[in-house]
């Protein structure tokens, strides 16, 4: 009949619009630009009706990526400059968070690209951003170097500080530092500061430098809490034990006066975007500094770094 003809029309229609779906989606999923782009600018709550409706109306897919890149470039241009000075409290950190995540974005990006430039890879894409994994979790823009100060009075500081400078020490210092672990609590402080005075000072950073977003990363909020006011190294020690799903404790020195693994406890693991670990591994310094501070060396390779990511959108 008739009504079944225009009823058979009808899903036919819908069915076709379907597929027309599935195959758009299974393009961008399986293109390494598109996915990162379009992941990007649905976190910010782009319509993927209104991208969809751009991608046919498109005349390639390079015009589509340009339309995309517009898209971040105007997102990008929203928030501070890159020299823009947060207030000292840090508590509108937030709005530099855009472009900590199109760093990683962009990060995923290049990487997969330097390794297809690889003859002996050859998969298509080897690892995309997880936005999946993005969104399970409180996400924020924190500091690296801690906002508060952290003067190395407690104990567990001491140690870390300690056990980060032990095997780059003089044999007098490491033979104090084995001294300080091996006193009672009334001694320690008086070895420490005799052990501190002989080991070159990093430069203080104020809480003007403190706050801008060369001392700023993406951390969940869970990770941010279990390390506090930690200097550098402790957090370096967390970060990496969120990443391996394990509870690191700090490192210590035997008896033979050789440095040994902290020990490893299982714990819940986190998802760590690729430029918060490449932070702590200090990835962005041409130099290993100090392992127990980010330096201004670290944080200006780090600022160039997001520099860099933008400059792609004009590519």
């Amino acid at each position: 009949s008739k009504q079944n003809a225009k009823q058979k029309t009808k899903i036919d229609i819908c069915w076709s619009k379907v597929k027309d779906y599935f195959q758009t989606f299974k393009e961008w999923f399986d293109d390494l630009e598109l996915y990162h782009y379009i992941g990007y600018l649905v976190e910010y709550n782009y319509s993927l009706s209104g991208l969809v409706s751009e991608w046919h109306c498109s005349k390639n897919k390079d015009s589509f990526v340009n339309y995309l890149k517009a898209e971040i470039k105007k997102k990008i241009e929203g928030c501070p400059k890159l020299d823009f000075q947060y207030k000292e409290d840090g508590n509108d950190k937030g709005r530099c968070k855009p472009i900590l995540l199109f760093q990683n974005i962009q990060t995923v990006i290049n990487q997969n690209k330097n390794n297809l430039s690889n003859e002996n890879y050859k998969l298509a894409v080897f690892y995309k951003f997880p936005f999946h994994l993005y969104k399970l979790e409180n996400w924020d823009v924190e500091h690296i170097n801690s906002n508060t100060t952290n003067d190395e009075e407690d104990a567990n500081t001491q140690n870390e500080w300690l056990l980060n400078v032990y095997l780059s020490a003089d044999d007098d210092t490491q033979q104090k530092i084995r001294s300080y672990f091996e006193s009672s609590n009334d001694k320690k402080e008086k070895l420490f500061e005799e052990i501190k005075k002989k080991i070159p000072q990093n430069e203080e950073w104020t809480p003007i430098e403190k706050n801008r977003i060369w001392n700023y990363t993406l951390l969940d909020s869970s990770t941010n809490r279990s390390y506090g006011n930690a200097i550098f190294s402790g957090k370096r020690r967390v970060i990496i034990g969120k990443d391996k799903g394990l509870s690191i404790a700090i490192p210590k020195i035997g008896k033979d006066g050789k440095l040994q693994l902290g020990e490893e406890k299982k714990a819940k693991s986190s998802f760590v975007p690729p430029c918060t670990k490449q932070v702590f591994m200090k990835y962005y310094s041409a130099t290993m500094s100090d392992a127990n501070y980010w330096t201004e060396i670290d944080a200006k390779g780090y600022l160039k770094d997001i520099d860099d990511c933008i400059k792609k959108l004009e590519e």
